[in-house]
Formats: C-alpha cells, structure tokens, sequence
C-alpha cells in the first residue's frame, strides 16, 4: 500500500487509521485497508496533488535562463519528462 493513498483515503474511511497505527500486524489488515481504499478517492486525490506537483516542476524547468551548453536541452527535455513520467507511470 503506498502511504499517501492510505492517508487521503482515511479522510473518508477512519478505520485505515487504525489498521495503520497498528502497522497491519493481523492477518488480512493489508486486503481490508487495500478494499477501504479503493472504495474512497485516496487513488484520485494522490494524482491530482502529483499531477500539480508535476505540472510545478516543469514550469521551474521552462523558467531557468537561456541555456549555452551544448546539452542544456536535453537535459531540460529529460527533466520535463522525468516529471510527466513519474504521474504517468503504473504500479
């Protein structure tokens, strides 16, 4: 389970909150948090905060002064698609 689907989900389902602050010591706590969480929006909030976070980095990227070394595009091109790499990415 990835923590920040399990925290935006316990917004809408407090027993993740207790599954967790027993670190999902009995059996089955990991499938029942994996079923809490699908049913709230923890998946679909968790986008939209690394889609803006994304959408950050490469405006810093598109900020940085005009560049006279000879791979300064390529290296800003990998940073713009490292960043849209990551949110695009599946698990």
């Amino acid at each position: 389970l990835e923590f920040r689907r399990v925290l935006f989900a316990s917004q809408e389902e407090p027993q993740l909150v207790d599954l967790t602050l027993r670190k999902f010591k009995y059996e089955g706590d990991v499938d029942m948090a994996s079923r809490l969480v699908a049913k709230t929006s923890g998946v679909k909030k968790t986008m939209e905060v690394a889609e803006m976070h994304a959408s950050k980095a490469i405006k810093a990227v598109d900020s940085f002064p005009p560049a006279r070394g000879k791979y300064a595009e390529v290296c800003r091109d990998a940073l713009r698609h490292l960043a849209n790499s990551v949110v695009t990415r599946r698990t």
